[in-house]
């Protein structure tokens, strides 16, 4: 009965899918404990087993923590909102970024983006 609203919804979730990376060596600290990201775009990030308290729809603080050329960890500050959680993991999103950190997340992923699409054509 509704399968064109399936249909759609998977070719949204398809568009969604295309435009993340999957970073290696990036983590998020949340409440003194570091997670790692499966996967983010230039406003989400999504974390797999995570396990701390947080809820739908909270406003949290963090720190970013992204891989640098030379090897170490950069370290930011940020703020988030739980978008979802579930057995899985949580995917929240970035807010009151600031205009410095967040173009270096633009930068980040897509750089990450390039490289995946660079690796695909070869």
């Amino acid at each position: 009965m509704f399968a064109w609203l399936k249909k759609k919804g998977s070719a949204i979730a398809n568009r969604r899918r295309k435009g993340r990376v999957r970073p290696v060596d990036t983590y998020v600290r949340i409440d003194h404990q570091v997670f790692a990201i499966d996967d983010m775009d230039e406003r989400h990030f999504r974390i797999v087993d995570y396990s701390g308290g947080l809820i739908k729809g909270q406003r949290f603080e963090f720190k970013f923590m992204l891989p640098m050329p030379n090897g170490s960890q950069d370290e930011f500050p940020g703020h988030g909102l739980v978008m979802r959680i579930d057995a899985t993991g949580l995917t929240a999103a970035f807010t009151e970024t600031q205009p410095y950190f967040q173009r270096e997340i633009d930068r980040f992923v897509a750089a990450h983006r390039e490289a995946a699409e660079q690796q695909s054509r070869d």
